[in-house]
């Protein structure tokens, strides 16, 4: 690549040509991107298990965004200078995306949509939503607000896997966009004009181009479209997913998300409280490469053979 990409301290942002690194003295910046995409994200996540696989000496660990990762390295170990060789040698060393591998875990969360406490929550918060009025929900809302029916809604947020791009702001919450290579051409919804005080616990909202599950009572202003009947956060670890791990959903996951009413959500639910449910979820190899060159048809194909 070539060396004026790579910047230890960036112009102003309209010089700025990507990707760049920015450093400091004890932290360093590599920027994938400008902009959001599945296919960078997967580039991005691709980088930080190639730093964090090559053991750099003096390097203490390194976490992730959607589109840029930050190494937290000691001074006294490595010289900046010769992190920032090591950190592009790696680049390019995994610039081809065929050698790109995942192994993600597929979940099935089941959702019911436009469900009493999604409305409840809206209501009573509803003076800082754009319908102030309470007379239409916040699924019924986004619909209309793509032209489309409830049920065309309900399909469409149903109709392709999504992937597990970055964690969220609290421990548990993860960021879901629809595995499409073009989300500027995807349905985006609007945030609330205000952030409500709390959402429900287990609560899937819709904001700009990404889904979220809430892994319990926080505040939001994400599109409360529903409430996802199993838990993607346990503390009590009873559930078989979350005996190693408090948390349900790692980065570069796959959730497919399925429609359910109201007699399915309540028997989900009673077996979740019971211990006993168990989660709809599979391994396997998933190559970046084969989603790129035909993203509908590998959604489709992968849909097919998780049902």
């Amino acid at each position: 690549m070539e060396k004026s990409r790579y910047t230890k301290y960036p112009a102003t942002l309209k010089e700025l040509q990507y990707p760049y690194i920015s450093m400091q003295d004890r932290y360093l910046c590599y920027y994938v991107s400008e902009s959001f995409s599945i296919l960078e994200n997967m580039r991005n996540q691709a980088l930080r298990r190639a730093v964090l696989e090559t053991k750099i000496p003096g390097v203490i660990e390194v976490s992730m965004g959607q589109v840029a990762f930050m190494v937290h390295f000691d001074p006294f170990r490595i010289d900046k200078d010769d992190l920032i060789k090591e950190i592009i040698a790696i680049v390019e060393s995994v610039a081809d995306i065929s050698q790109w591998v995942f192994e993600p875990t597929i979940t099935e969360l089941p959702v019911w949509f436009d469900d009493p406490w999604s409305i409840k929550c809206y209501l009573e918060h509803k003076e800082w939503h754009q319908v102030k009025d309470g007379s239409i929900s916040n699924f019924k809302y986004s619909a209309q607000l793509n032209n489309m029916t409830s049920e065309e809604f309900e399909r469409l947020i149903c109709s392709r896997p999504c992937w597990c791009d970055a964690d969220g702001f609290v421990i548990g919450i993860m960021g879901l966009a629809p595995m499409t290579k073009k989300l500027e051409e995807y349905i985006h919804l609007p945030k609330w004009e205000k952030s409500r005080p709390w959402t429900p616990n287990r609560g899937f909202v819709w904001g700009g181009s990404h889904f979220a599950v809430h892994p319990y009572v926080t505040p939001g202003g994400y599109q409360l479209l529903g409430s996802c009947a199993v838990p993607v956060f346990s503390r009590e670890r009873i559930l078989e997913p979350f005996q190693e791990s408090d948390v349900l959903l790692k980065v570069g996951d796959i959730v497919i998300i399925r429609s359910i009413k109201e007699d399915e959500y309540k028997e989900i639910r009673a077996e979740v409280e019971a211990g006993k449910y168990k989660y709809k979820r599979q391994k396997r190899k998933f190559y970046p490469k084969d989603w790129a060159e035909d993203p509908d048809g590998f959604c489709q194909q992968l849909m097919e053979e998780f049902k």
